[in-house]
C-alpha cells in the first residue's frame, strides 16, 4: 500500500496528512519512536494501512513523513 503525497486519512481519530521530505532522519514523523542501537530509526506503528514512507518502497521514489493535522 501507498498513500499519495498530500493525502489525509484518519488513524485512531487523529487526522494525519503525507509530506513530502528530504530529510532521511523521520524528524517531525508522527509515527517515529526512537533511534535503535545501531543507528535506524524504529517507528512505532507497523506500516500496513499507514503505507510506506521510504523511497525505494515506494512507487513514486520520494521520501515522505506522517504529519498530525488534527
Amino acid at each position: 500500500m501507498e498513500r499519495r503525497i498530500g493525502e489525509t486519512f484518519w488513524d485512531n481519530g487523529l487526522q494525519i496528512k503525507v509530506e513530502p521530505t528530504d530529510d532521511i532522519t523521520c524528524k517531525g514523523c508522527h509515527y517515529a519512536a526512537t533511534v535503535h542501537s545501531q543507528g535506524k530509526k524504529l517507528c512505532f506503528k507497523k506500516h500496513g494501512y499507514v503505507g510506506e514512507c521510504i523511497a525505494r518502497a515506494r512507487e513514486d521514489k520520494t521520501n515522505v513523513i506522517f504529519i498530525c493535522v488534527g
